[in-house]
């Protein structure tokens, strides 16, 4: 009689023969919505003095040229300004010389604003924001209103917003996929490399650049062990150019399990997030988090089988 055992991470179990393999998932993105500017008739975003007594920096909005605090907005009806639904701001187009074919109607209806410069006379986009109607979830535009310049600077909040919405959903990649055994490691890796590019988005009427660094990845288990952090991606599981025989891996990251049952995993990606508007000079938005994924897997206690 012969006793099967481990042969390149397969092994012969009375539920079959069990590889490791590795599973790519498609990856998803996160869209939130956050009101940007206040329901009154404002412009851009600006910065107020910073307060010495308390040592803050106050945000405001442009009115009529000056920077205002938000909290001094008021709508027309002179209740606060600050909406208790979900609000989002969006670029309506421009009326030039009587045409309105690069109007939004779609985002901004029918009723389109004529933004201008005085001096120059050069036509520029105007700006709407919109509100949510949370039980259809339809967006029904609020607010239509000339910015006060005519290329408005998003600030770091905002942008730090659009960031969250392109920031992607990264599935945990583990080997075995679905099926793993006791005291076997289970090999784990974000599919990413370390520097991703993202789409370019649109913010108040600017063309945005986004670069995400990994910077790292925080794992949980699902078991009584502790959540690990590792500094990079980690590789995933090469069985023809880089086989593992062994029950640990000590070139792979991963967990193992030491009892039989369902477990789920969580990985949570921290990027650094930076930003160009004219496509040359890169700033920082700072540690931005990523969705956090999860993934469930069956762990099983191996059991020889004896063939004759």
């Amino acid at each position: 009689m012969k006793i099967f055992a481990w042969a390149s991470r397969c092994m012969v179990l009375s539920v079959g023969v069990l590889c490791s393999s590795l599973v790519l998932v498609s990856t998803s993105s996160v869209a939130l919505a956050r009101p940007l500017l206040p329901m009154a008739t404002t412009g851009a975003a600006c910065q107020l003095d910073a307060d010495d007594q308390v040592g803050t920096v106050v945000r405001g909005v442009l009115v009529s040229g000056s920077c205002v605090s938000r909290s001094l907005i008021r709508s027309d009806s002179g209740a606060s300004a600050q909406p208790s639904v979900p609000t989002r701001v969006v670029d309506c187009g421009v009326v030039a010389n009587g045409h309105d074919d690069r109007w939004n109607v779609a985002q901004c209806g029918g009723q389109y604003q004529i933004c201008a410069d005085p001096i120059a006379r050069q036509p520029y986009d105007a700006f709407g924001m919109q509100t949510q109607n949370t039980a259809t979830g339809q967006w029904v535009i609020a607010d239509v209103w000339c910015p006060t310049a005519a290329t408005p600077t998003p600030d770091p909040d905002t942008l730090r917003q659009q960031a969250l919405r392109l920031v992607p959903a990264l599935p945990v990649q583990i080997s075995p996929p679905d099926n793993g055994l006791v005291n076997l490691e289970n090999i784990l890796s974000n599919p990413t490399t370390m520097t991703r590019q993202v789409a370019p988005a649109t913010v108040l009427g600017q063309t945005v650049h986004l670069r995400l660094k990994f910077h790292h990845a925080t794992w949980t288990y699902g078991d009584d062990s502790d959540s690990e952090t590792t500094r990079d991606p980690g590789q995933p599981y090469d069985q023809i150019h880089h086989p593992c025989g062994t029950l640990k891996c000590p070139d792979y990251f991963g967990h193992t399990y030491t009892r039989p049952g369902t477990y789920t995993l969580t990985t949570t990606i921290t990027w650094i997030v930076d930003y160009t508007l004219d496509n040359a000079t890169w700033s920082t938005l700072g540690q931005l988090d990523g969705p956090t994924t999860k993934h469930t897997t069956h762990i099983r206690a191996a059991h020889a089988q004896l063939v004759p």
